[in-house]
């Protein structure tokens, strides 16, 4: 099973999810998925942010690692779940490749927390923290429905 998050410059919330993602997978030993993240927008090879990389570090996650990369066809063919972030990535894949909407969810509509995850981008270092607060609420339930499978 392949889970693909996106967000638009692939340096802030699609990072810590597929971070936040894989250390849960991890901790309740689950295998055979794999999980990787993509911008719609997104500048190939640029560091996550370091306001990121700060609150995935309170989450005992090293995240210094990953680089952005842009969204593919390919990755949306690949992976069995497809979960964005806002409203706009939705948008994005709804025109470029509406062939893949059955398998993409707004990520915190699927968790039942709301419309969007709001970007943090630039902004202080509170509002990145309170971001990966929302995704690991999200990434619960990821875990939990695929606990259940």
């Amino acid at each position: 099973m392949e889970v693909l998050f996106i967000c638009t410059g692939n340096t802030c919330r699609s990072p810590m999810a597929q971070a936040l993602l894989r250390k849960a997978l991890a901790e309740n030993d689950i295998k055979e998925v794999k999980v990787y993240s993509a911008g719609t927008f997104a500048i190939h090879g640029e560091e996550a942010l370091a306001n990121g990389i700060t609150a995935m570090k309170k989450k005992g996650i090293n995240n210094s690692e990953h680089r952005s990369r842009r969204l593919s066809e390919q990755d949306l063919y690949n992976a069995d779940y497809v979960f964005v972030m806002d409203e706009h990535n939705y948008e994005y894949i709804e025109v470029k490749y509406p062939q893949y909407l059955g398998k993409t969810h707004m990520l915190s509509q699927y968790a039942g927390l709301g419309d969007t995850i709001p970007d943090p981008y630039h902004m202080e270092q509170s509002v990145y923290d309170s971001c990966a607060d929302t995704l690991e609420q999200c990434i619960d339930v990821i875990v939990k429905k695929l606990k259940n499978r």
